[in-house]
Formats: C-alpha cells, structure tokens, sequence
C-alpha cells in the first residue's frame, strides 16, 4: 500500500495536465483535480504493471476545462515532441512524485 506523504500545493483542490512515463518511455497522459491522489491510485492500481510509471512532466491548469484542452493538445503532439517537452523540463527524467509516497506493509 501507498501512502502520501506529502500534504501541499499538489495536494489540494487544483487542475493538472500530467505525463506519466515508463523506464522504456512508454508515455501516458492524463488530468486530475489532485495530482498526489491520481498518482499513489494509478500505481495502486496494478503494482505489478504500474509500479515503474514515474510523473515526469506535468501543468497547473485553471479550470478542468482548460486542463482537458490541455491533454488534448499533448495528445496530438507526436512521441519526439514529448520526449522533447519533458527533457526541457526535466532533463534526466526523474520522477517528480519520488517523496510523495512511502511504501506501507498492509
């Protein structure tokens, strides 16, 4: 079991475009209201197929509607193009949410 630790501006009531990625960059993408929560659920989903997605890139949206549109347009963009996107902002591809969770025995 996964449990937050941290209790801070992701953690709150926001909009968010986000990037998840594998080891081999394999991309997902998605939206969220609470990035801490929609993080620790996807890995809790499936640990076994989850348990190496790390957030690497993600946007503070305005309104759901606006982090909608969002999704959409990194959507369209081609692989290269989000490869591109996230080294820009995070050259080595670390996972952003690393000291979000702690591993709990249930």
């Amino acid at each position: 079991m996964l449990v937050a630790t941290l209790h801070s501006e992701f953690a709150v009531a926001a909009y968010f475009a986000y990037i998840l990625s594998t080891r081999s960059r394999s991309l997902d993408l998605g939206t969220t209201i609470n990035l801490v929560r929609r993080v620790g659920r996807h890995r809790a989903m499936d640990p076994d197929r989850h348990r190496d997605y790390r957030l690497v890139y993600f946007e503070r949206c305005k309104t759901a509607e606006a982090a909608a549109q969002r999704e959409r347009e990194l959507g369209r963009l081609t692989h290269q193009r989000l490869t591109d996107l996230i080294t820009a902002h995070n050259p080595s591809w670390r996972d952003l949410s690393a000291d979000w969770f702690i591993a709990r025995r249930a």
